[in-house]
């Protein structure tokens, strides 16, 4: 029994090195890919909120006001705080057009922190409410209902404290920085900075699809490793159309509709 469990083992370490060594290659096959059309689903996020406008308009309505108007208000606070040091940097590895990339730069850095802010704290049960209404017109009642009204294991208390506890603000607060110093060392930290944004904000697009269907962290991690492209392109998109001033809230519904459809269309394949 001991020997059969060894080689399971040995054959688990090997299949993980393996996994781990070929995830580079097949990610850049996923990015340069001209089959896969993930980064199309903003759009068609876009065009279903707008033909299906009657069913979301009510939600979209109830925060567009008070949270457009802290948008703004953040937004502004972030860019006059950030700005200054990305074109202090910019300027002096670029020249003139240092000016140009600082803006670029900032504006997503500040769409970043203000979309955490947001999407993990603010606007999380709207977002959530969009993505299953979105799920409902695409004919997967089947995993709307269940997944709201029962789960496999019940939330523990920790995770429950962890959702309002400052300590979850904190890791939020302590990662956001660490992304912002990432940012300022110029090509290799802008860069990483662009990616690891991007990949954030489409698998975060994916977490309610999760939760519905409630998929364990084990298999939520491995999921995300194997579409790491796809999501990667998907949340590249969302990361441009988010970081445009003012609109920036009303892209953050139509980019959760086209995480919906995105959503639905993997699950319909499996």
């Amino acid at each position: 029994m001991s020997t059969a469990l060894h080689i399971d083992w040995q054959n688990a370490v090997q299949q993980r090195i393996i996994m781990e060594i070929s995830r580079p290659f097949i990610v850049a096959t996923q990015i340069f890919s001209l089959t896969d059309q993930s980064y199309l689903y903003p759009f068609k996020g876009f065009y279903f909120l707008w033909s299906n406008y009657d069913q979301f308009l009510p939600i979209f309505l109830s925060v567009i006001i008070p949270y457009g108007l802290l948008h703004c208000y953040v937004y502004t606070i972030l860019f006059g705080a950030i700005f200054p040091l990305n074109l202090i940097i910019n300027a002096l590895m670029y020249g003139p057009l240092g000016i140009h990339i600082a803006i670029v730069t900032t504006f997503q850095q500040c769409s970043s922190v203000n979309n955490q802010i947001f999407k993990n704290y603010l606007i999380k049960g709207k977002l959530n409410k969009v993505f299953d209404t979105t799920l409902c017109l695409n004919g997967l009642d089947r995993v709307v209902i269940p997944g709201k009204l029962k789960r496999l294991v019940p939330q523990t208390i920790v995770a429950q404290v962890m959702d309002i506890n400052p300590i979850s603000i904190t890791i939020t607060v302590t990662k956001i920085i660490y992304s912002i110093i990432i940012a300022t060392i110029p090509i290799i930290g802008t860069l990483a900075f662009h990616y690891n944004n991007s990949l954030n904000i489409g698998k975060q697009s994916q977490q309610r699809m999760m939760q519905l269907t409630r998929q364990r962290p084990r298999q939520i991690v491995y999921k995300g490793k194997d579409a790491e492209g796809e999501l990667f392109k998907f949340g590249m998109v969302c990361v441009w159309l988010e970081s445009i001033p003012v609109l920036g809230i009303l892209f953050m519904f139509t980019d959760h509709v086209g995480a919906a459809l995105l959503a639905s269309d993997l699950y319909n394949k499996c």
